[in-house]
């Protein structure tokens, strides 16, 4: 089920015309954390770490906590370069990572 997060990631960067993630866009312009709008993307940003580390609980992850903060950075620093330098290999870049992060496969 991860994984397939990480594939809706990829989708959403291959749109044309994407400029980035709308939460950390949204995060630059109103850092203050009082600000109602902060505290959307703070209940946004919490409620995704939180459904990641319960599908790390249903997998028996050993770390759940860490490994959802791992995967929390990793899908923010995904979601910033492929706005910012568009990797061709995008898709296999993100799933490389969550394979690293969950311990999985590694490419020979």
């Amino acid at each position: 089920m991860i994984p397939a997060i990480f594939d809706l990631i990829a989708d959403a960067a291959d749109q044309p015309g994407y400029r980035g993630c709308p939460f950390q866009n949204a995060a630059a312009e109103y850092p203050d954390p009082r600000s109602p709008v902060r505290q959307a993307i703070d209940k946004h940003r919490h409620w995704k770490w939180g459904t990641l580390r319960d599908l790390l609980i249903a997998d028996a992850n050993r770390d759940p906590d860490r490994t959802a903060d791992a995967l929390t950075v990793a899908a923010d620093g995904l979601l910033v370069v492929s706005h910012l330098d568009r990797p061709a290999n995008l898709r296999s870049l993100i799933r490389d990572t969550v394979d690293r992060v969950l311990g999985g496969p590694r490419p020979v």
